[in-house]
């Protein structure tokens, strides 16, 4: 129960990361994108290791998968913005 609380927390912080970072052409908030990718990502993975149940599989996938995304968008981000 409280994985599943943890990742989906997770989960709408990075979703509102996203979104802001989507609306925005600077690089603003870049920390704090970073550090949230960061923890998501250390989490979703300790979680995949520790046995999970279905329900928990399904969450960890979904916010693994924001994460990954998140993180793309902000390597593109810096590549686009130093080059």
């Amino acid at each position: 129960m409280f994985k599943n609380i943890l990742l989906t927390i997770l989960a709408v912080v990075n979703i509102v990361l996203i979104f802001l970072f989507q609306t925005r052409q600077a690089i603003y908030h870049f920390d704090i994108s970073v550090i949230a990718v960061g923890l998501t990502l250390i989490i979703t993975i300790i979680f995949l290791i520790v046995r999970p149940s279905k329900l928990n599989l399904i969450f960890i996938l979904i916010t693994l998968l924001i994460a990954l995304y998140h993180a793309a968008l902000l390597v593109m981000r810096v590549y686009h913005y130093v080059y």
